[in-house]
């Protein structure tokens, strides 16, 4: 309804350049509602955008495909396979529905790279349509990998990934030290410790931010963190398909000792 409406009264002079969608955010894996912003970009005319950087693995799984729904009426997508296909971190994709999006170039040529001539015969570089000039074969690795493992091959290993995350929001719901933030989507958990000693908002903040750097010293664990309307969350993104259950119980155990030893560390200091 927000868009809608601001797409209605927008000013004569304003002209939207595109509705930009997310599918998959970075904290929570959320997916905006896609079939109805589409109809809206539709009815007035604008491209719509879908940035599926993370959440777009999910169309190589049966299981997460269903979230994606909608996605099919985008205008243009873009999908980074080191995320969700396990690539080279410069994979990633710009997918356009019509083709003749592509046909903007830069109009650079350079005799010892794309002559005149040599691009008229159909043998022409990717100058004219890029600034980069010089670029690793990243998508010779994205065919290998699909050639060898297929779509039912990389959707397994982020089917597994997802038990992962799953498997950790019912472990930290059930811990009596660990606050479940909000249901994992894709294969993001964002959680928080809850300390024994204080219910002071700033000092369990402190707690929360303490206890990742600890165990960063330590050795023990790398743990994400992010924030929410000033608060410290904990962030677990599994993307490990060989990781196992007993793994996550592991590292939920490790920021709860983490916790303790932070309260205990605060408690000697006050004293």
């Amino acid at each position: 309804e927000e868009l809608d409406r601001a797409l209605r009264t927008r000013a004569a002079d304003e002209l939207p350049i595109a509705v930009v969608a997310t599918a998959g955010t970075t904290d929570y894996g959320s997916i905006d509602p896609l079939p109805q912003l589409a109809a809206i970009a539709r009815d007035h005319g604008v491209h719509l955008h879908v940035d599926a950087a993370y959440g777009g693995g999910a169309l190589f799984s049966e299981r997460m495909r269903p979230l994606l729904d909608g996605i099919e009426h985008a205008d243009s997508i873009t999908i980074d396979l080191h995320k969700t296909a396990w690539q080279p971190a410069a994979a990633s994709a710009l997918l356009l529905r019509d083709r003749a999006g592509f046909a903007a170039t830069t109009g650079l040529r350079v005799a010892y790279l794309n002559p005149e001539d040599d691009g008229e015969a159909g043998y022409d570089g990717l100058l004219g349509h890029s600034l980069q000039t010089t670029r690793r074969a990243d998508a010779l690795k994205v065919a290998a990998t699909f050639l060898a493992l297929g779509r039912e091959g990389v959707g397994a290993m982020l089917d597994a990934c997802h038990d992962l995350a799953r498997h950790a929001a019912r472990a930290v719901s059930a811990h009596p030290r660990l606050d479940l933030t909000t249901e994992p989507v894709l294969t993001t958990v964002v959680f928080r410790y809850r300390p024994r000693t204080t219910t002071e908002p700033a000092a369990v903040e402190a707690i929360n931010g303490a206890l990742r750097r600890r165990l960063l010293r330590e050795g023990s664990a790398l743990i994400g963190r992010t924030e929410t309307a000033g608060a410290v969350q904990l962030k677990l993104t599994l993307l490990n398909p060989q990781a196992r259950a007993s793994d996550i119980d592991e590292m939920l155990a490790a920021v709860d000792a983490a916790g303790g030893a932070e309260e205990a560390e605060e408690e000697h200091h006050h004293a």
